[in-house]
């Protein structure tokens, strides 16, 4: 993760749902720390 960056950002760039990649990387929310790695699920 990037500053600056967010879940629904994340989401339009790779053309994945937020809640997909919430519930991929099991996040009670939506809020990101810097450096995070997350898993972005396949389409």
């Amino acid at each position: 993760m990037k500053r600056g960056e967010y879940l629904g950002k994340i989401a339009s760039q790779y053309g994945v749902s937020v809640k997909s990649i919430r519930d991929a990387n099991k996040l009670r929310s939506d809020s990101l720390a810097v450096g995070q790695v997350l898993l972005i699920p396949h389409k």
